[in-house]
């Protein structure tokens, strides 16, 4: 039985970065090849790697999906995903298997990695080891958006899903809405050790929607979902009061940058802000500045 981790690559049309991958003997590689035109899935079973092909385009989340469903029909403990243009650190697997050991009952592993774009940075979210429950997970979900980061960085156990899961509709915001839903019922063990490398250059989508107002939307449907399971696990209601606060103040001020967006000129611009009160803005910059020590969205 082979138990090494399951590095799950969504495949379409990659062959230059299939070429340049290094694999990590320490992982399992399996591609779900979603109809390349171009000889990506060739590239990868020369290099060893399981491809599935599909008889048709799932799309980017129904790829994902694929992934998942594989996964939990597979005899594997472990899984992450490695996305084109994306890449491992050499010895990855060997931080893996030295961190299990003190990950005690967590079903979820969380490690960091770097973003290449114009400049390098870094996603470290804590600044040290750390074992998280539902709690702690979903209150840095509201506070600090998707802190949990690409899936680049996680590893997921089999334990950590309860009966079916299905991806939500959500397209920018699907793999933190994931991340929601799981974490409300499982411990996550974060990690600041460097794992990989996330290639924001390659990534359309990534580039194309991450300061979309659709975008911002649906990171704030996902925040109030984790309010809500806060809300049903039991969680202190002056905390939870402070939460809806801060995000409603943040869901006015993009309803404003919305209106400002969608106006076709200064009469209709200032049409709506009459209906949304500018005032916002000061209201935030005041309990910010009230707030000072706590984490804010």
């Amino acid at each position: 039985m082979d138990n090494r981790p399951i590095i799950y690559i969504p495949l379409y049309n990659a062959e230059d970065w299939c070429r340049e991958l290094i694999l990590d003997p320490g992982f399992k590689y399996v591609a779900s090849n979603n109809c390349s035109t171009d000889d990506s899935a060739n590239i990868l079973i020369k290099k060893g790697v399981e491809v599935i092909n599909q008889h048709h385009n799932l799309g980017r989340i129904g790829n994902w999906q694929f992934c998942i469903d594989h996964f939990r029909a597979s005899e594997g403990e472990w899984m992450s995903f490695l996305f084109t243009g994306d890449s491992f650190v050499p010895n990855a697997s060997k931080y893996f298997y030295d961190i299990i050991p003190d990950t005690q009952d967590a079903n979820i592993i969380i490690f960091q990695y770097d973003i290449i774009d114009d400049v390098i940075s870094s996603t470290r979210t804590l600044n040290h080891t750390r074992l998280l429950g539902p709690h702690e997970s979903l209150v840095l979900a509201v506070e600090q958006a998707n802190w949990y980061g690409g899936v680049l960085g996680n590893f997921i156990n089999k334990k950590a899903f309860f009966g079916p899961y299905r991806f939500s509709e959500l397209g920018w915001a699907a793999d933190y809405k994931m991340f929601v839903d799981l974490s409300a019922n499982v411990k996550i063990f974060y990690s600041p050790l460097t794992i990989g490398k996330f290639d924001a250059k390659s990534r359309l989508y990534f580039k194309k929607f991450k300061y979309d107002i659709q975008s911002l939307y649906e990171e704030n449907l996902v925040k109030w979902d984790a309010i809500s399971k806060l809300e049903k696990i039991g969680y202190s209601k002056q905390m939870l009061n402070r939460l809806k606060y801060v995000l409603g103040l943040k869901v006015k001020i993009l309803e404003i940058r919305f209106a400002y967006k969608s106006a076709n000129s200064f009469s209709d611009y200032f049409l709506m802000l009459l209906r949304y009160n500018p005032l916002v803005y000061l209201e935030y910059f005041i309990y910010k500045m009230l707030n000072k020590n706590i984490i804010l969205l």
